[in-house]
């Protein structure tokens, strides 16, 4: 459970406040998606993560549909970090490429995932390459659109990078609880 600060901002017409104390649920697993997600659309997702339609209505407009054949690679370790990926429907993999060519299956992603905002937020290449398993739907949020995001409301562009450093520390906290284990 995390505990957001107070913001009071216009979001394209729309006021809303996020109360200190007020608690958003995030799960505490690397993957980054949400359980019990399946079936459901992107705004279900976006109001999932941002509790709040009228955040949700505002952040869709600087996303971009794209739909994947199974075995598609939207991008390979090495190349630049351009886009986030939100998995709608369908399925997906982090590989890492091995120096003998073979590549290592890191992780599989479902619905509702977030995927790629480290190198987009870092500026970095991609660390991991990222392929379909299945027929798949994804929302793009490009480096493009963030940085207009920044510009345009500039609120809303906070209120994303909040959300994204939380999802980033529950994958710390779960890649530190594998450490102590080994």
């Amino acid at each position: 459970i995390r505990k957001l600060p107070v913001y009071k901002e216009i979001v394209k017409g729309f006021e809303y406040k996020i109360l200190r104390n007020r608690y958003l649920r995030f799960p505490y697993d690397h993957l980054m998606c949400f359980k019990n997600i399946k079936k459901k659309d992107i705004n279900k997702i976006l109001n999932d993560w941002f509790t709040n339609e009228a955040v949700s209505n505002a952040f869709m407009k600087y996303l971009e549909k794209r739909e994947v054949s199974e075995g598609e690679t939207m991008f390979r370790q090495g190349d630049p970090s351009d886009a986030i990926y939100i998995l709608e429907r369908g399925s997906a993999s982090i590989y890492l490429e091995l120096d003998d060519g073979k590549r290592k299956r890191l992780t599989k992603i479902k619905e509702g995932a977030i995927v790629g905002e480290m190198g987009v937020i870092r500026n970095t290449a991609r660390s991991a390459s990222f392929m379909a398993e299945s027929p798949s739907i994804f929302y793009c949020l490009t480096s493009d659109s963030l940085k207009r995001m920044r510009s345009e409301n500039p609120a809303l562009a906070v209120y994303f990078h909040e959300f994204v450093v939380g999802r980033l520390s529950d994958r710390l906290v779960h890649s530190n609880k594998i450490l102590m284990e080994i």
